[in-house]
């Protein structure tokens, strides 16, 4: 109620003030004569009332701010107050001496010049302040725009420093704020100065960048795929700027490289099945010696689609919600489940009590992928199997290594892992270490192979350490990290 009742009190106020000036101009000059001199300063000191009273009378009918009112009537008694005390102090002989004719004038029309500087000032005063809030509004709706959108905007200056940063760009590369801001970019990698040159070179020109893919540092060191727009920009005062919009690509690039490895897996390894099951069953058509032999090709051949169809369910639905998760206790279910379906192999477990890391839960499928290759591939009646969990506090991770005495990892199989695709002329049998390597990237980890002395491989899958269940990193940060397993 208080704002509502304020609101026209004060431009009512300054035009009263003013229509009160005028009256006063008009009583003195009555009053004192209508010599030619007194009716040119009574017009000059009137016209001067007049545009007070004016200027209040405007500020209600705009409808102004009940503190832009009071702004402009503040620098109006201000100006008033100010030069009326002038004005007498002159009179008092304190700081000019002269004779004057009408004191009363004297003192009236130095206290209307004063209310008439005060509004100019006011009003100019309250219509500044209303722009830079306006300015202000706007630029924090900008802001709270940039700030929710889903991808990483950045401006940068002609200085080449930051001035904006949202919170898609600090969640992407890692950097805060307070880091960036009023700092040169700290994104790009040596290897792309050059590139960042002719970038800049075409904003330089008024040019745009549109879908340019490249690559951005995060704060750790990871390289992030990337597509890149930019465009030119100039601030109202007439200093340059461009601002830049990303989009992360390492997820698109992952999802994109399992389907092509899908599709060729089982492209190929159908065609190559059912050609063994189309010959065989012929074969037992043609000559029933050869039915028992034909019928258990068949049923290996059955058997491994079947194991295909469960590895490609098995990948339709990876879960990529990463969290911490005590690998100590997934690897320590697997190896008892592998022990009852293979009572006659030796798997021995080497682990703390806990080892907390950054997981998908597909996790324990790869764990089970490279405990069961390790027995069904052994070469011997009895596998000896060694399954070691520790955690690296220099590179702050944890490795699962799996260990085997068997013939090892055929190139054939492990080749396409390390290209990161299926290739034409070069397939793998299936999509165990696909599972294994998926899981791994997907949590942000590794894996690699090595061989063992004198017989055997250690396949070891390397997970981000966590300190413990409560402690995980987002899905996206995961797949930032994969990057590095994609190229």
């Amino acid at each position: 109620m208080s704002t509502l009742r304020w609101r026209p009190d004060a431009g009512i106020a300054l035009a009263l003030l003013g229509s009160l000036l005028f009256t006063a101009t008009i009583a003195l000059t009555l009053h004192s004569g209508t010599d030619p001199v007194s009716a040119l300063h009574a017009a000059y000191v009137g016209t001067a009332a007049l545009f007070v009273a004016a200027a209040g009378a405007l500020t209600v009918r705009r409808e102004w701010t009940p503190s832009e009112q009071r702004r402009v009537l503040s620098w109006t008694l201000l100006g008033a107050g100010f030069l009326a005390t002038l004005t007498l102090l002159s009179l008092l002989g304190r700081l000019t001496t002269g004779p004057v004719t009408n004191p009363r004038f004297f003192v009236l029309q130095f206290t209307v010049f004063g209310c008439l500087g005060g509004t100019v000032v006011g009003g100019y005063h309250a219509l500044m302040h209303r722009e830079m809030a306006r300015a202000a509004s706007h630029r924090e709706r900008f802001e709270t725009v940039v700030q929710n959108v889903p991808l990483p905007v950045v401006v940068v200056e002609g200085d080449d420093t930051v001035s904006l940063w949202n919170a898609a760009a600090e969640e992407t590369f890692g950097y805060t704020p307070e880091e960036v801001l009023g700092e040169p970019v700290p994104m790009v990698p040596p290897a792309r100065e050059s590139e960042r040159e002719e970038f800049l070179a075409r904003l330089d020109a008024g040019r745009r960048v549109e879908g340019a893919r490249t690559q951005r540092r995060h704060r750790d060191g990871t390289l992030l795929d990337v597509e890149l727009w930019a465009s030119p920009m100039t601030h109202p005062d007439g200093e340059g700027a461009a601002v830049f919009v990303l989009r992360d690509l390492t997820r698109a690039l992952i999802l994109e490289q399992e389907h092509a490895v899908l599709e060729r897996v089982l492209r190929h390894n159908l065609r190559n099945e059912l050609t063994v099951i189309q010959g065989y069953a012929r074969e037992v058509e043609a000559d029933d010696d050869g039915e028992a032999r034909a019928l258990g090709a068949i049923r290996d051949a059955a058997d491994r689609l079947h194991s295909l169809s469960e590895h490609v369910d098995r990948l339709r639905h990876l879960d990529d919600t990463v969290a911490s998760r005590d690998v100590t206790a997934i690897t320590a279910e697997v190896v008892e489940e592998a022990r009852t379906r293979h009572p006659e192999a030796s798997i021995s477990v080497d682990a703390p009590e806990t080892a907390w890391a950054q997981t998908v839960p597909a996790i324990r499928d790869a764990i089970t992928e490279a405990v069961e290759n390790a027995v069904v591939h052994a070469d011997d009646g009895e596998p000896t199997v060694a399954v070691d969990v520790t955690c690296d506090a220099e590179s702050d991770s944890v490795e699962i290594s799996v260990a085997d005495a068997g013939p090892g990892i055929p190139d054939a199989e492990w080749d396409p892992i390390v290209a990161g695709d299926e290739a034409p002329l070069r397939h793998g049998s299936g999509l165990g270490l696909w599972v294994m390597q998926w899981a791994c990237a997907r949590s942000g980890g590794e894996l690699s192979k090595s061989e063992r002395d004198p017989r055997g491989t250690v396949v070891t899958l390397t997970l981000p350490r966590t300190m413990g269940a409560a402690t995980s990193l987002s899905s996206d940060r995961a797949a930032a990290i994969a990057a590095r397993f994609v190229r």
